[in-house]
């Protein structure tokens, strides 16, 4: 669960701070590669899921 001074992020703004589409980050949540929390309509992602995940990339590509 998420802490009260964590950021949540929209689909929109990890988009943005990815560089990449929605429809690329749809496609993660889908795949469990970044996890996301809905609020009514809203789909939401935390700050630090989004850093979690860029590690996990960076891992991957060192191991290749």
């Amino acid at each position: 669960m998420t802490k009260p001074n964590d950021t949540l992020l929209t689909r929109t703004e990890v988009a943005a701070l990815l560089r990449c589409s929605i429809g690329t980050i749809d496609r993660r949540i889908a795949d469990g590669d970044l996890v996301s929390y809905k609020h009514g309509r809203r789909v939401l992602i935390r700050r630090e899921d989004v850093a979690r995940y860029l590690a996990a990339r960076v891992q991957a590509v060192r191991r290749t």
